[in-house]
């Protein structure tokens, strides 16, 4: 099992305060000197403008639901006051941070003195101490007003919604006692699903959240499995009648059985409660997304049929569970930011707030005040996850592409040799590609990698230039063809990430130049190329393999002749007469040569 550590290592605040200075900043945050994302963030449009995308079998998902990235909000604890109206300063929190989509909590009535609870009197109620209202209809106008706030910051509010019944005191189980059909195993009465007047009763009452106060969408507490899926296919089709384009995703992995759900909180049925280490201690995430691994229920796995829905959720923490994030870059960005999933994290995580308790999140509160201190821990990390968040809203030709079937993603393996648990991945798409290097080692944590860049998966192979280039600072790493360009060094602190941008820059060529090698035939580059790259979010500099390591590696594939080599290779200048060595020392023994290497290399 590979070994994690959460904690904010000195070399990634080193890192980080080396990144801020040449990261670039909005005009908003000029004023502050920190990084504000909010100039980025996609522009929020009525849903006249919005257009609804094909998810397959039938589902019709609104364009944006692409670019979510979602911060899940108690209101009762994301400020002292604990309350809608106080709550603007969170949206001016996420703004900057650049989160697009923010997961309201039930904030319904109840008897509880929690400031709304999963066990509550009903959709159509509003905890008083929310809104400073004594009625629920001046109440509802200090959410809408809310809802407005967060849509002209271009934030999209999703409210979540419980169906499995009501609590113990709800007046509404006095009113409409055939409404219910016995008691709840989550402590009150169970709604009676079969009852027609409650279907169209509590229908209507979602559609009055989507048109009345302008809700963007729902999340769906124990969903699939109280409903199903035929309640919520109708509260978006009835919301579509109206002109509403709505997302609405699950509490728990669906089978996407009927157009209901967009997508799954819980993504991962075998991961449910550990999802926040799947990519880390369980599964590769590559190997995962390419084959469904994991994703999606165990029938779904057993027919292989898993990961094949268009959008899955990555949730790296919520109300059920712990903080996870930690101040570990590998946990958050590796595995949620920069990978082909809907980001998840509860309030708080972004920064390490510090958790109340040793149970679940729910009952923390959120101390925005600790961003307070620009020395802090909490500052320097925050900062660092808005560097990594800007990456996914500067490129959104890669980082919004949801094919049909997920496991068309648009990612592919990087190898980086020195990695001791993790592998590297690319993200591409539009002729560039973002390379993701983590540093989760347990044992060297300070070495560099040398990461080998993976032209012909990302697609990327018929150029005669490319800069790789630091995905933070925008400082040039290195420059060369891929014979020369082969691989490069990369430094990266412990627990963080590296991200490098590959652009090729110099003039394409035709395919069959380049013949259709794949990454193997380039093992024989050597020389260097390129300066050290600045340490923040990662330093690199270019790198050559040496005669043997040439020789090895056309063994390794399968190249018995010169001819063979050299037409599996650009042919340009020295190229080809590495191709000639290269087969010749494979026919002379290069197998072994490479085997030794490899286990040198993996030792």
């Amino acid at each position: 099992m590979m070994k994690k550590r959460a904690w904010l290592s000195a070399g990634l605040s080193a890192a980080i305060g080396a990144a801020m200075l040449l990261t670039p900043l909005s005009a908003a945050a000029e004023g502050s000197g920190y990084l504000d994302n909010s100039d980025l963030m996609p522009k929020y449009v009525d849903d006249a403008q919005v257009t609804l995308e094909d998810s397959g079998d039938g589902l019709q998902s609104p364009d944006w639901v692409k670019s979510m990235i979602i911060a899940e909000v108690v209101i009762a604890r994301a400020t002292e006051e604990g309350t809608f109206q106080a709550a603007v300063k969170v949206l001016d929190h996420y703004r900057e941070m650049g989160v697009n989509t923010i997961w309201l909590t039930p904030f319904m009535d109840t008897s509880q003195n929690t400031g709304g609870h999963y066990g509550n009197f009903g959709p159509h109620t509003i905890d008083p101490s929310l809104t400073g209202c004594d009625n629920y209809a001046d109440s509802w106008q200090v959410v809408k007003a809310f809802v407005d706030e967060a849509h002209k910051r271009n934030i999209r509010v999703i409210s979540d919604m419980v169906t499995w019944g009501v609590e113990w005191n709800a007046p509404l189980y006095t009113e409409h006692p055939e409404w219910f059909a016995g008691t709840s195993a989550w402590g009150g009465y169970s709604f009676n699903w079969n009852n027609a007047d409650l279907v169209a009763w509590f229908k209507g009452e979602l559609l009055k959240y989507v048109t009345d106060i302008g809700f963007d969408g729902f999340r769906c507490d124990c969903e699939p499995g109280t409903t199903g899926y035929s309640l919520y296919r109708e509260i978006r089709e009835a919301a579509l009648a109206k002109g509403q384009k709505i997302a609405v995703f699950s509490e728990n992995t669906n089978e996407r059985l009927e157009p209901a759900y967009d997508f799954d909180e819980h993504s991962s049925a075998v991961h449910t409660w550990d999802m926040y280490d799947m990519y880390i201690e369980w599964l590769d995430i590559v190997e995962s997304t390419k084959k469904g691994y994991g994703l999606g229920t165990e029938n779904l796995e057993i027919w292989d049929e898993a990961g094949t829905a268009r959008f899955y959720a990555f949730n790296m923490s919520c109300h059920d569970n712990k903080y996870a994030v930690n101040g570990n870059m590998v946990n958050f960005a590796y595995q949620a930011l920069l990978s082909p999933f809907i980001p998840i994290f509860f309030m708080g995580d972004e920064f390490m707030n510090p958790q109340r308790g040793n149970s679940t999140t729910f009952l923390t509160p959120l101390q925005l005040s600790l961003l307070d201190d620009p020395d802090g821990k909490e500052r320097a990390f925050y900062e660092r996850v808005k560097q990594i968040i800007r990456i996914r809203l500067q490129y959104p030709e890669i980082f919004t592409y949801f094919p049909e079937n997920h496991r068309d993603s648009n990612i592919c393996a990087v190898e980086a040799v020195g990695l001791e648990t993790l592998n590297g991945y690319a993200r591409y798409g539009d002729g560039k590609a973002l390379l993701v290097i983590p540093n989760n080692n347990v044992h060297d944590t300070e070495s560099a990698f040398t990461v080998r860049i993976p032209y012909t998966e990302m697609g990327m192979e018929n150029n005669t230039e490319y800069t790789v280039k630091n995905a933070v600072t925008g400082e040039v790493v290195a420059k060369g063809d891929r014979v020369t360009l082969y691989d490069f060094k990369a430094k990266v602190g412990p627990t963080d990430v590296a991200v490098y941008l590959v652009e090729p820059t110099g003039e394409t060529l035709p395919a069959q130049v380049l013949g259709a090698s794949d990454e193997k035939t380039d093992d024989t580059a050597s020389g260097s190329t390129a300066a050290d790259a600045s340490a923040a979010d990662g330093s690199a500099e270019s790198t050559g393999t040496a005669d043997g390591e040439a020789s090895a590696d056309a063994a390794a594939s399968g190249k018995t002749d010169a001819a063979d080599a050299a037409q599996d290779r650009p042919v340009t200048g020295v190229s080809a007469a590495w191709a000639v060595a290269a087969a010749l020392c494979a026919a002379a023994g290069g197998t072994l040569a490479f085997v030794l290497r490899r286990k040198k290399l993996r030792a």
